[in-house]
């Protein structure tokens, strides 16, 4: 976190010197000790979200794609001469942390033609905009990314 808001407060003044970088680094740091002493931040918590960093970063290129099929697949669908048949699929990720399965969630959701209706330890139920959307979904890419970004694999 110390990092990034060090990179956030580099972004946001638009150039990079010296005294930019210094007044930055001590801005970052106030701001990481407020989070340590008020929002139950740690330097162990740190270090975990550096590790899991390359992983954060594949998943995210890999819902950038996958947004990007299902939008194709959406508009095809969309204006196809023969009506979508929508669909209610069950399904029972691996993933045994809870951010692990909201996040699993939420990106179902940010695809196009999917809906997460319901989100429970052991299931989560979907709605697909065409029957043929559902089928990818148990054991996806996306699920085995998040069980080894929790650790799991």
């Amino acid at each position: 976190m110390l990092g990034l808001l060090w990179v956030l407060f580099v972004v946001l003044n638009g150039r990079l010197t010296l005294e930019i970088a210094l007044l930055g680094l001590v801005a970052a740091g106030l701001v990481f000790a407020f989070l340590c002493a008020y929002l139950e931040w740690s330097m162990q918590k740190e270090i975990a979200l550096w590790r899991r960093m390359p992983g954060l970063i594949l998943y995210a290129l890999e819902m950038v794609w996958e947004i990007l099929k299902a939008n194709l697949a959406t508009v095809r669908r969309v204006y196809s001469p023969r009506a979508p048949r929508s669909a209610i699929v069950t399904l029972h990720p691996s993933l045994t942390e809870n951010w692990q399965r909201q996040t699993l969630a939420n990106s179902i959701t940010l695809t196009p033609g999917t809906i997460t209706l319901e989100c429970d330890e052991d299931q989560m139920v979907i709605h697909c905009l065409d029957k043929a959307m559902g089928e990818g979904l148990e054991n996806s890419r996306m699920e085995q990314h998040l069980r080894r970004m929790g650790g799991k694999a």
